[in-house]
């Protein structure tokens, strides 16, 4: 996908030639394009890009000026609804990366009986069970939010 196509997203109207296109593929392959398009943005803290500590982008700002991880998984979430995935389906997961230490964000989609797991660290969408050194800490889902508690050990 080009920067032209970056050009359209950041529209308005998400470039709905661009989402027609990509309707035409499967839930898996929709997914695929859209998480690998997004990934392209320049990923950027919010201190340095808005001289916030935290600021929630709009996918138009996100398509044009690049963010940070949450804006990713905006951005994704907005493209799949446009692209008829059911937003009860789809969740903002915002966790703990036990690798790098940091809190971080990321987009699940459930698809085909799958949770699949939209990353803009990770190339491929995978499994969201493949993830093991992040700790959901809580997920949104439209007006819904939930809190994952760690098990007791």
């Amino acid at each position: 996908m080009s920067k032209s196509l970056a050009a359209t997203v950041s529209k308005a109207n998400y470039g709905s030639d661009v989402l027609d296109a990509l309707g035409a593929f499967s839930p898996a392959e929709r997914m695929r394009l859209v998480n690998d398009f997004a990934n392209r943005m320049p990923y950027i803290e919010d201190i340095d890009n808005y001289g916030l500590r935290d600021y929630w982008a709009d996918t138009a700002t996100f398509f044009k000026n690049g963010s940070d991880c949450e804006d990713f998984a905006i951005a994704k979430f907005k493209l799949l609804e446009k692209l008829d995935f059911h937003p009860a389906r789809m969740r903002i997961v915002l966790l703990l990366d036990e690798q790098r230490n940091r809190q971080h964000a990321v987009l699940t989609v459930n698809s085909n009986g799958q949770a699949w797991m939209l990353d803009s660290l990770i190339r491929d969408v995978v499994p969201h069970e493949t993830a093991t050194h992040y700790r959901p800490t809580v997920s949104l889902s439209g007006p819904r939010l939930y809190l994952h508690v760690p098990p007791k050990t």
